[in-house]
């Protein structure tokens, strides 16, 4: 018999203060779009996601308003309005572009909102996966990652390499995911 997942914890990679400090600073330094509101996160439709990426041609899906405040205090340049949710969960994951990044969003227990973002343009050749671990119950304690990620359209499959491990996965509408007992945030990504 099957165990229920246990809560779900965002995986902290070497640089996730960076990441969302260094991704903050590079977004600020840049200027907006035409038509942008950098306060609502609200601006023009990024030019090539709906292009490259299928879950984008279907009818938005809005985040929660924890997820928007989380947003418009550190990535004010997403489109809010273009979300999309990819996986219904637990936990449930959400696609926000912006007109140079894209980025997986997923709610955690207690309103806590795990992200991962990319530049675009290397998203468009390698795809972008979020992956969130969960400890086991039990004298085992076991760990089972869950992989969540979008591949651009042509691309089957989304590989993740962790140094020497590299594991693959099927992409199914351009939409990956699944769970396997790897205990490790990916360092590379790409798709085939």
């Amino acid at each position: 018999m099957r165990q229920r997942p246990g809560k779900w914890r965002v995986i902290a990679a070497c640089s996730v203060a960076a990441l969302l400090i260094g991704v903050a600073a590079a977004l600020s330094a840049h200027p907006q779009p035409d038509g942008a509101d950098t306060q609502n996160g609200v601006g023009s439709k990024p030019l090539t996601v709906d292009r490259d990426f299928a879950v984008f041609r279907g009818s938005t899906e809005p985040v929660p308003a924890a997820v928007r405040e989380f947003i418009s205090g550190t990535h004010p340049s997403l489109v809010i309005g273009e979300s999309q949710m990819i996986t219904f969960g637990p936990p449930p994951v959400w696609a926000v572009p912006g007109p140079r990044e894209l980025c997986l969003l997923t709610l955690q227990p207690k309103g806590i909102v795990g992200i991962t973002c990319d530049q675009s343009r290397h998203v468009q050749g390698h795809g972008i996966a979020l992956t969130l671990l969960n400890q086991g119950k039990g004298a085992a304690f076991e760990m089972t990652r869950l992989v969540v990620g979008l591949v651009p359209d042509g691309s089957k499959r989304l590989i993740l390499h962790a140094g020497k491990l590299t594991r693959d996965y099927v992409s199914h509408g351009g939409i990956v995911r699944a769970e396997d007992g790897v205990n490790v945030p990916p360092r590379a990504i790409s798709v085939r």
